[in-house]
């Protein structure tokens, strides 16, 4: 797990604009395996540490990482949706 979300901190620098890991951070707590990849989930730190609402990111997609490759991607939108509809069952 942890080479997982190794590679999903170094994905995210490379791939989101405003990656800033003094301002957000991966939820560790919360990954999990899914389907055989690595589910990261992530935000800001404001609201995950704090509980400040109203700094919570939108639209920021959990990283999923193949935990044999290391390659990363984020998560569909319709992948969320499917596990949102999995949780609520």
């Amino acid at each position: 797990m942890e080479q997982a979300l190794e590679a999903a901190a170094v994905f995210l620098e490379q791939n989101c604009g405003g990656w800033d890991p003094n301002t957000m951070r991966l939820q560790p707590e919360r990954a999990r395996i899914e389907n055989g990849h690595v589910f990261v989930p992530w935000n800001a730190r404001a609201f995950l540490d704090e509980g400040q609402h109203g700094k919570a990111l939108l639209g920021n997609m959990p990283v999923l990482v193949d935990p044999v490759t290391g390659a990363c991607r984020f998560m569909t939108l319709e992948e969320v949706m499917t596990q949102l509809r999995i949780a609520d069952a």
